[in-house]
């Protein structure tokens, strides 16, 4: 797990998230943070956390724009089938509450907290509904404002799923093996594109 943009994260707050009931966790965006623990003591449940924010904001984005983000009146949720949905592998939506109790809208929420350049902090909670077989998402609490720096999160599962064939595969249906746990499936996918992009950068230098 890493930000992509430079933008580190400070704290994670989870309500209603798999184990967790509702718990904070402090982090080092200045430092390696290093999470341990016993068998299931939350360790992989707080990566995973992480990565369904980092999904359910781009969705949120792509469908409503970036300033559905900001610091405002909450707008209605964004809906997912469960075939879209990506950042991890699981039987049903409703694995990801802690006693999900579909009646009464948004109880799920993952709230990121990290500084700004000008060490203000910054945070997006985003929150998850879950109505009918189809998940809900929407942005529940911000402070951001137009310009503001979002953390890009990459989370790659432990590897598995390498064979000595690879078919080239659409970025979805990449997301959606490395969310099933099977990263090793798209290593060489995601190889090619850098193959790509580096020979696209040549050219434009040459």
């Amino acid at each position: 797990m890493c930000c992509l943009n430079n933008v580190m994260i400070k704290k994670v707050t989870l309500q209603r998230f798999k184990r967790f009931a509702e718990t904070s966790i402090e982090l080092k965006p200045k430092a390696v943070s290093v999470v341990v623990g016993g068998n299931n003591s939350g360790k992989s449940t707080l990566l995973q956390a992480l990565a369904c924010w980092n999904y359910a904001k781009s969705v949120i984005v792509f469908y409503k724009g970036r300033a559905a983000l900001d610091d405002g009146p909450n707008r209605d949720g964004v809906g997912i089938s469960f075939d879209d949905f990506t950042p991890l592998h699981i039987p049903s939506f409703e694995y990801l509450w802690t006693n999900l109790d579909s009646t009464r809208g948004y109880t799920l929420r993952i709230d990121v907290f990290w500084d700004d350049d000008l060490h203000q902090e910054k945070h997006l909670e985003v929150s998850f509904a879950l109505t009918q077989d189809r998940l809900y998402v929407k942005r529940t609490s911000s402070n951001l404002v137009a310009g503001d720096l979002v953390p890009e999160i990459a989370y790659l599962p432990p590897f598995a799923g390498i064979s000595e064939k690879e078919p080239w595969l659409s970025v979805a249906d990449r997301r959606k093996q490395i969310g099933r746990g099977l990263s090793g499936s798209v290593l060489r996918n995601l190889v090619y594109d850098y193959y790509q992009e580096y020979n696209d950068v040549l050219e434009l230098v040459n």
